[in-house]
């Protein structure tokens, strides 16, 4: 279990360097396109995709709120939102854990506790985006609640990123006003 604290900058910026943010995926969604939508379509990818995560930093600095991950001394995780106030949505702007800490709930509890501060700033929903190309991204989003709400195939350069496409997903939040308004209406 890892312990969580407020990201502290500049002094958690060098270990912040040091995770690993690669995955290799062998496996990607291809969208296909419908007469009145698209589907994504789970293809294997050979030879197998590498991609490496970079922190943005300043939209780290400008973030609403962030969090790291700690265990044994060592920064194994971090995570941010950005808010935006006219549709009060919080978007994960940062979500990341060292390669080697992947798999053991560091990335859980990272995203359990950005959906609290949403949740405790009254916002409506929790929103990411994710590539087509990083399948266990897509994988732990789901399984965490997410559901698919669109694509951009123009977002990223296709001479930077060959055959990406951005993948949006959204996680509705408890309102605690909606709660108190309807907490003592009928049932219908």
């Amino acid at each position: 279990m890892a312990t969580l604290r407020p990201l502290a900058l500049p002094s958690d910026q060098v270990s912040l360097e040091r995770l690993d943010l690669s995955f290799i995926s062998h496996a990607m969604y291809l969208v296909e396109r419908l007469p009145n939508g698209f589907a994504l379509v789970e293809r294997p990818s050979s030879p197998p995709l590498e991609n490496r995560y970079q922190i943005d930093w300043a939209e780290l600095t400008s973030a609403a709120f962030a969090i790291v991950a700690e265990h044994a001394g060592h920064l194994v995780g971090i995570g941010a939102l950005t808010i935006t106030e006219w549709n009060r949505r919080a978007t994960l702007a940062h979500l990341y854990v060292d390669r080697a800490s992947r798999g053991k709930g560091v990335g859980t509890q990272l995203l359990e506790a950005l959906a609290s501060e949403a949740q405790r700033r009254n916002l409506r929903a929790l929103w990411v985006e994710t590539q087509n190309v990083n399948v266990s991204a897509i994988a732990f989003y789901r399984a965490h609640g997410f559901k698919l709400c669109g694509l951009d195939t123009s977002l990223y350069d296709p001479d930077l990123a060959p055959g990406e496409t951005a993948i949006y997903f959204v996680r509705a939040l408890e309102d605690s006003r909606h709660q108190t308004l309807t907490a003592g209406a009928p049932a219908v």
